[in-house]
């Protein structure tokens, strides 16, 4: 999945590679996107025991175990995060979607529709020919932000998460290294997926170049990130030789 801004505000779409599970059944099967068709190809075969009332499906798939029971399905929220340009990495942006079982006689496709876990944060960095490797993103009050999670998944309300081992960072990994624009008209966007949180003393960045030079930057007051919300930041600069100054967030998009 990829993000785009236009006119109309931010719209999401499928991407290469991208994957799913679906449950029909208690195992989940891997449904694999084709970008010529347009189409999920299904990869795999579903089993066990099957579901009652309703068909799931998560997004991203991911090999490891998920269990489902009761509405909710137990997933991992990524601490590891891949740059994209102007967008997050693929897999980053956990979704859920649910439809009601249909009948043996119903003729009707199955309709799934995604609804975003977390929220974003997007982040504007400029400097003076500055390659950025990584971001880490970290509470203060050391606040779960990725981990094994409990997602509520139902017709009629948005998905909730309840922390069963959560991990306090985020690290976005920039490969190679990501040059940056080097005013502040130029800046260069990185995004974050975060599970809805209040940062209850605010957040820190660590900025990792491509020489190794780490600047850290915090914000210290109190500091929400809704699901299925933008946040974004005014743009910053990067200077590896002022490390304390605070950062200031300016939301841009808040629409659901």
């Amino acid at each position: 999945v990829s993000i785009s801004e236009d006119g109309d505000g931010f719209k999401m779409a499928w991407s290469d590679d991208d994957e799913i599970a679906v449950y029909t059944r208690i195992n989940k099967t891997k449904y694999a996107y084709n970008p010529d068709t347009q189409v999920f190809t299904k990869a795999g075969q579903n089993t066990g025991a099957a579901l009652e009332d309703y068909y799931y499906a998560v997004y991203p798939y991911v090999a490891a175990s998920q269990n489902i029971n009761a509405g909710k399905i137990t997933l991992d929220m990524p601490s590891a995060q891949k740059y994209a340009e102007k967008s997050f990495g693929l897999g980053a942006n956990t979704m859920v979607a649910i439809c009601p079982k249909p009948t043996e006689a119903s003729s009707e496709p199955m309709v799934l529709e995604f609804r975003n876990v977390a929220g974003y944060l997007r982040l504007n960095l400029y400097g003076d020919n500055v390659t950025v490797k990584s971001i880490e993103l970290k509470g203060n009050n050391d606040e779960p932000l990725a981990g094994q999670a409990n997602t509520t998944v139902t017709a009629d309300a948005a998905p909730e998460l309840t922390w069963v081992t959560g991990r306090t960072s985020i690290l976005l990994n920039c490969g190679d290294g990501v040059k940056i624009g080097s005013t502040a008209e130029d800046a260069t966007e990185f995004w974050f997926v975060v599970p809805p949180t209040v940062f209850e003393e605010g957040f820190n960045i660590r900025v990792t170049d491509a020489n190794g030079m780490v600047m850290k930057q915090s914000l210290d007051k109190k500091f929400e990130i809704s699901r299925n919300t933008v946040e974004t930041m005014e743009p910053l600069k990067v200077e590896f030789a002022n490390a304390d100054s605070d950062l200031i967030l300016d939301v841009q998009f808040n629409e659901d």
